[in-house]
């Protein structure tokens, strides 16, 4: 399983929400893989202050670069 973070998502993850935390553990696991585009991470900065900061620093998630 393969979960492509966009900037709403992020900004859930950083909120605890249930569905998507049970993405990241499925990575930290090993089970699944979750992708962050720093593009996301910019958009869910601005939308939530602290996700972007918190969805560039975790640990399990595989960063996509722009371009």
């Amino acid at each position: 399983m393969t979960a492509d973070l966009d900037h709403t998502a992020l900004a859930a993850l950083y909120r605890a929400d249930p569905f998507i935390t049970g993405l990241y553990i499925e990575a930290s696991r090993g089970t699944g893989r979750v992708l962050v585009p720093s593009l996301a991470v910019l958009a869910a900065e601005r939308r939530t202050p602290g996700a972007g900061r918190h969805a560039a620093s975790l640990r399990f998630a595989e960063r996509v670069p722009f371009g």
